[in-house]
């Protein structure tokens, strides 16, 4: 059982994950973890991304991706390029260079 804040904190795995996923995937955030993908695939693009191709690449609706890439863009880790495509900016943490360091 963990303890966070205080209080008992709830796996919510399905039991047909293997228990590696199971142990690292305790809490999910999804919200998050679409922000991160769409940041992650910009990052590794060597060409600015549409918001379609973005869904596309992620198996999600259009609609999904728009509402996170105008996140994004209103923080300024995402740029709008022309009419309909997408890179990151200067601002993206340092994991859009090398995701290993962090020290």
């Amino acid at each position: 059982r963990r303890v966070h804040g205080g209080g008992p904190m709830k796996a919510a795995v399905n039991e047909n994950a293997d228990s590696s996923d199971a142990e690292r995937r305790t809490y999910s955030a999804p919200a998050l973890e679409k922000g991160l993908d769409i940041l992650e695939m910009l990052c590794r693009s060597e060409q600015p991304l549409s918001q379609k191709e973005i869904a596309q690449k992620l198996g999600r609706s259009v609609g999904e991706i728009y509402r996170m890439v105008t996140c994004l863009v209103d923080r300024d880790y995402v740029a709008q390029v022309d009419d309909n495509t997408y890179t990151v900016t200067r601002a993206c943490p340092n994991f859009c260079v090398n995701g290993s360091d962090f020290n």
